[in-house]
This record gives C-alpha cells, sequence and structure tokens, in this order.
C-alpha cells in the first residue's frame, strides 16, 4: 500500500485526495497551519520537511505548495523566490535524502509564449517573476533529486468558494456581468479532475523526467469564455475581445503557453480530455 504526502493542500491538491481516497490509497496533506485534517509544514523550512517526512515515511510526495498570484510576485520577488524556487529546493534535497518519489506541480509560464504548443525540449524563458521563480524550483529538482517527475500545466475546474478562471467565469455569465476576454492569450489547460487522475498515475507508475499534461486542444482565453457560455446555456453577448495589452498588469503576460502532450500521451493510460470534454464534465457535475 501507498502512503502519499501532498503538499500544500489547496485548490489541486485537495482534488489529488480526494482523487486517492476514492482508490483507498493513504495520504497525508499538509498545509503551512495546520488543522484537524492537515499536518502544518512550511516548505521554506527545512527542519520542518525532514519532521514531517522522517515522520510519515510517505512512498511518494506530490508537491502542489507554490504563491501563484502574478502581479503581487512582480512587486515581492523574494516572496517568491522563497516559496518557489528555495522552498522546492528544500524539498527536493530532502526527500532525495530519504530516496522518497518526488512529483511537482510545474507551469506552463516557464516559457514566454511567443512560440506556443511547446514540448519538453523546449528550452524555458520566463518572463515575469512567478515564471522565473517556478523555473529555478524545477532545476533546483533536477539538480538534487534524481527520482521526480516535473508536471507543466495549466488547470481549470469546479472551486468551492468559487475562485480562478472557470469559477469566474461561469458566475459572472450567470450574473450577466460584461466579461472582457484576451483574444491574445493562449492556452491548453486541463480539467482538475482529470489532472488529479492522471497524477495518481505518476504516483504508481516508475516514469521520471518532464512531462506536458495539457488538453490536446488550445485557445484564446476569450475562445475558453465562448465555449463556456455556449455549453451552459449563458449569452455570450456579454463576452467582448481585449488585447491582454489594452491592461495594466504589473506583469508581463506570456501570450501563448499552449503545451505539446504528445509524450503525456504515449506514457498514460489515463485518456486527457479536450477542452470541450472537460467542460461537458464539469456541466454535468453542475447539473
Amino acid at each position: 500500500m501507498k502512503k502519499v504526502l501532498i503538499i500544500g493542500v489547496g485548490f489541486l491538491g485537495s482534488y489529488i485526495i480526494k482523487q486517492l481516497e476514492k482508490n483507498h490509497i493513504d495520504t497525508i496533506g499538509t498545509r503551512i497551519t495546520s488543522n484537524s485534517r492537515f499536518t502544518s509544514l512550511d516548505i521554506t523550512d527545512k527542519e520542518n520537511i525532514e519532521k514531517v517526512i522522517s515522520k510519515h515515511r510517505p512512498d511518494c510526495i506530490v508537491n502542489c505548495a507554490a504563491r501563484v498570484d502574478v502581479d503581487f510576485l512582480e512587486k515581492s520577488p523574494q516572496i517568491a523566490y522563497s516559496i518557489n524556487s528555495e522552498g522546492v529546493k528544500n524539498l527536493a534535497e530532502v526527500s532525495g535524502k530519504y530516496n522518497t518519489r518526488l512529483i511537482h506541480i510545474s507551469t506552463d509560464s516557464v516559457f514566454d509564449g511567443i512560440q506556443g504548443f511547446y514540448n519538453e525540449n523546449d528550452l524555458p524563458n520566463p518572463i515575469n517573476v512567478y515564471g522565473k521563480s517556478k523555473e529555478l524550483g524545477e532545476r533546483h529538482i533536477r539538480n538534487f533529486h534524481k527520482n521526480h517527475v516535473i508536471i507543466r500545466t495549466n488547470f481549470y475546474g469546479i472551486h468551492n468558494e468559487g475562485k480562478f478562471l472557470f469559477n469566474w467565469i461561469v458566475d459572472s455569465l450567470k450574473s450577466n456581468k460584461h466579461i472582457r476576454g484576451f483574444n491574445d492569450v493562449i492556452f491548453s489547460p486541463v480539467e482538475i479532475g482529470n489532472l488529479s487522475e492522471i497524477i495518481q498515475e505518476f504516483i504508481l507508475n516508475s516514469f521520471i523526467g518532464t512531462v506536458h499534461i495539457s488538453s490536446y486542444d488550445s485557445m484564446s482565453k476569450y475562445d475558453f469564455a465562448l465555449k463556456i457560455a455556449q455549453l451552459f446555456g449563458f449569452d455570450s453577448s456579454i463576452i467582448t475581445e481585449k488585447s491582454v495589452d489594452s491592461f495594466n498588469f504589473v506583469a508581463k503576460r506570456p501570450k501563448n503557453t499552449s503545451l505539446n502532450n504528445k509524450n503525456a500521451s504515449k506514457i498514460l493510460k489515463t485518456k486527457i480530455l479536450s477542452i470541450e470534454e472537460g467542460l461537458q464534465k464539469l456541466k454535468k457535475l453542475k447539473e
């Protein structure tokens, strides 16, 4: 029986725990602040990591801990690097010492967004502090721990508190609020439940290396909002096209971070859903 430590039980971490528990896999979840359900773990504290890993002796660790608020991190690079880089280095060193398999959730933002449809051999070239801190975290894992999987991805799904892109689009459409969708920001996101099944497969298999987990298709964020309106039966006329350049974001946004999932589809038995299939799944869950 595998024992899995999920670090950073937030949006994705909670889905992974549900997926593993459904399949009777022993899980321990951690958050930066402890409560009755989760162990306290701060990845910037190496002694804290050592204590938790030596106590629970997991077979595998899944690291979902990260700071992702892109504009905040642009103004606070020390926070970005302490969590997304140094914290990851701490994890890699300690899990390497215990020879514990480490699955790390990275991002499509390690790329500059010029080319699009990136494969695992394309060189990262992040253009904001968030992307740079995540890319450095990846390097630390490769340098300090052999038995690792780095998953570059972008995901969407139903969040219980209505946070993140999918929920914001659905809630705005439901309330008849005007949406400005970026027609020049292109991505290939995967549905969060599907991603959790895929992560479970990597927990149980022996693959080592970096892999891109994305849908087979890509689209602009404007088209993503239109697709949601169409499938969920909302009025799409309240969605208008805008360029990301027309917004005064603090951090630069890469424009096309679509990923090529060809390698993943060869490795995996789990089916990777298209964007339409993922949204159809969410529609059924919401009915």
